[in-house]
């Protein structure tokens, strides 16, 4: 029983021992744990305040990056690499002299800061030198006003010295003028006294082609004066005068004052003078459209529908029935040169190169002024026709003056009528008209103007008068036909 309490209370011991142990065991291992579990916390909050800080610093980077891109304008997607690789770019080809390591912005920026501060010095000096500048134009201003007023006064005093000499000088002038309008005057007079002694020396020259041959030598000679000339015309004339009177009688016995009889001698008188110029010659022959190229002096006053009559290319001054063909002109090519067709020709005797034409109808540069008399009468019905016989002449470019004179260079006599027709039927040859072609005849002999008979006219301007006789309408067309209508 002892022992089993001896033995109890050594368990007891043993127990409370172990207890004892295993508490302190416990303990310290309890306070090991939390010594541990501390220090692990410590950390742990010293790893997480690292990482808040980190983390911060990261969201600071971010928004410095995120405000830098910003700044230098490059969107947040960008990566840097592409940034990066942009900036070098800029910085070799728009700021190539930047040498700066290494290249940033900011260097760049204060590189550019320092360049504008320098220029802003610069600026600065420039305001300052014109500043000063400025001063000095004030001052010149100033001596360039005083300078002004008393050039303005020089100015007003020269002024009046020349308003003085203005009215001397318009007295002189006016003066001047009047001489001057007197000279003019007798400048004029002496001119239209000259032309006119030209004109009539130029016409005493014509008039020899009026003169036989033997006095056509002493007419043209060096010795011969426009007086002497003027004898040998009236001396010419008055012996033509008294010829032209002794066939007048003839005629007059051949029982001239048949309309027939009259006619035949109206229509031979041309045809009885000699060519006295030839008007061009012909340079080329069409045979198959039938047309000839003229070479003329001057195309000046050249309508189509003028009669040239063809002569042989050696003849000098043949008459004019020794013609060897009719061209009618239908065209200018230029200055010197005009188109006719060929009306008709000598079978035996062709129209070739170098055969020259004439008309009395044209000269260059001469207007072919006209005088009409008598009664006109162009086909068998009653009517007076003088209206298409204007038109006829207009058409070749000539013009119908009233009164002969020595400017004019034909008269055109139709002749008196047969009889004067019933009172009210038909045209009427009154008195004072019978007059006025006496008149004219007399006048235009008197000048040596052409006197040509209606017909030998019609003749010349290419008009069948017995077709028109007959009762065939005559033809008078405003135009020719061209060239090309041949």
């Amino acid at each position: 029983m002892a022992k089993q309490r001896d033995a109890t209370t050594l368990w007891l011991q043993i127990s409370l021992i172990l207890f004892v142990v295993l508490t302190f065991i416990l303990a310290v291992t309890t306070y090991i744990f939390f010594g541990m579990k501390l220090e692990a916390e410590e950390a742990l909050a010293e790893a997480e305040k690292r990482a808040n800080e980190q983390q911060a610093q990261a969201n600071d980077g971010n928004a410095a990056a995120e405000r830098l891109r910003t700044l230098l304008g490059f969107p947040e997607s960008k990566p840097v690499d592409e940034i990066e690789t942009e900036a070098n770019t800029l910085f070799a080809e728009t700021y190539g002299d930047f040498q700066v390591e290494p290249k940033t912005y900011v260097r760049l920026a204060e590189q550019l800061l320092e360049a504008v501060r320098a220029r802003d010095g610069d600026l600065l000096a420039k305001d300052e030198q014109i500043a000063v500048a400025e001063a000095k134009v004030v001052k010149s201003e100033a001596a360039v006003q005083e300078a002004q007023q008393k050039a303005a006064e020089k100015v007003a005093a020269i002024e009046g010295q020349l308003q003085e000499a203005k009215r001397d000088f318009d007295q002189r002038r006016q003066k001047f003028e009047q001489q001057q309008q007197q000279l003019v005057s007798g400048q004029e007079s002496a001119q239209q006294e000259s032309t006119q002694y030209k004109a009539l020396l130029d016409e005493l020259t014509k008039g020899s082609r009026y003169l036989p041959g033997d006095v056509r030598e002493r007419y043209t000679g060096e010795r011969s004066g426009p007086i002497q000339q003027i004898g040998m015309l009236y001396d010419e004339l008055r012996g033509q005068t008294k010829e032209i009177e002794r066939l007048n009688k003839v005629v007059a016995g051949l029982g001239g004052t048949r309309r027939e009889v009259q006619d035949f001698v109206l229509r031979s008188l041309p045809q009885a003078e000699q060519v006295d110029r030839f008007d061009g010659r012909i340079v080329s022959i069409d045979e198959v459209n039938r047309t000839v190229q003229i070479a003329v002096a001057s195309t000046l006053g050249l309508q189509p529908g003028l009669i040239f009559r063809v002569f042989s290319g050696g003849s000098e001054s043949p008459a004019w029935a020794a013609s060897k063909g009719v061209v009618e002109v239908v065209g200018r090519e230029d200055a010197r040169f005009v188109t006719a067709r060929i009306r008709s020709e000598s079978i035996g005797n062709p129209i070739l190169v170098g055969d020259t034409v004439a008309t009395p109808l044209w000269k260059p540069g001469i207007p072919l002024d006209v005088v009409v008399v008598g009664l006109v009468r162009l086909d068998n019905d009653d009517r007076e026709d003088s209206d298409r016989l204007t038109k006829l002449i207009e058409r070749i470019g000539g013009r119908v003056v009233e009164n002969v004179n020595a400017s004019v260079t034909m008269l055109i006599d139709a002749g008196k009528p047969v009889t004067t027709g019933r009172e009210g039927s038909g045209p009427v040859f009154r008195e004072r008209d019978a007059r006025r072609r006496g008149k004219a005849l007399e006048e235009a002999d008197r000048l040596g103007v052409r006197t040509m008979g209606l017909d030998a006219f019609l003749e010349w301007l290419g008009i069948d008068r017995q077709t028109a006789n007959e009762g065939e309408a005559l033809d008078i067309p405003e135009s020719r036909r061209s060239r090309e209508d041949y």
